[in-house]
């Protein structure tokens, strides 16, 4: 949903909805993105403050991480002992920054996991070529980002980049077609 409030939960409307979903067999919950901007809202940044106070009643915390966070080292370094996953969007056309910010993160001690972005939008070649250059991280997850993708379609996207990347894949729907 934060992409249609410009990541303006409430403080009450996140912990409602941490502690929900901490009730629940989940591994980790994503909080939002990860950034120290200071005009962001708490949800686009995850200031340590925040993850401060959701350790103590959820599981593992994840964040996200864009490339074009300015100083993605020190946002990381922040939040190291605090956070247990980054997931790092990639830019398929463009994926040296993302892959030089997971390859960091991972020696930090984060698990790491790469979510490349808009996969719709490319053919299958150039995915498993980008993923047969990924670094050792612990999942790839392919996100259909514009929600086109059919279910078709899925089964011989995972084939294309299985033939690249022996590791943990994942799927991150959007449902925008219905």
């Amino acid at each position: 949903g934060g992409f249609l409030n410009g990541w303006n939960f409430s403080v009450a409307t996140m912990d409602r909805l941490v502690d929900a979903i901490a009730s629940t067999p989940v591994d980790f919950i994503e909080l939002g993105y990860l950034d120290d901007h200071p005009d962001l809202p708490e949800a686009n940044s995850l200031p340590s403050s925040t993850l401060h106070r959701y350790r103590t009643h959820a599981p593992k915390l994840a964040g996200m991480i864009r490339p074009s966070c300015p100083n993605w080292k020190s946002v990381l370094e922040r939040r190291s002992g605090l956070l247990h996953l980054v997931r790092v969007t990639v830019q398929v056309n463009d994926p040296s920054p993302s892959f030089e910010i997971a390859a960091t993160a991972k020696n930090m001690g984060f698990q790491v996991t790469l979510n490349l972005t808009n996969v719709s939008a490319f053919p299958l070649e150039k995915l498993a070529e980008v993923v047969a250059q990924a670094p050792s991280v612990d999942a790839i997850y392919l996100a259909d980002s514009r929600g086109h993708l059919q279910p078709k379609d899925i089964a011989p996207m995972v084939a294309a980049v299985r033939s690249g990347w022996p590791g943990a894949i994942g799927f991150h729907p959007h449902d925008n077609r219905s």
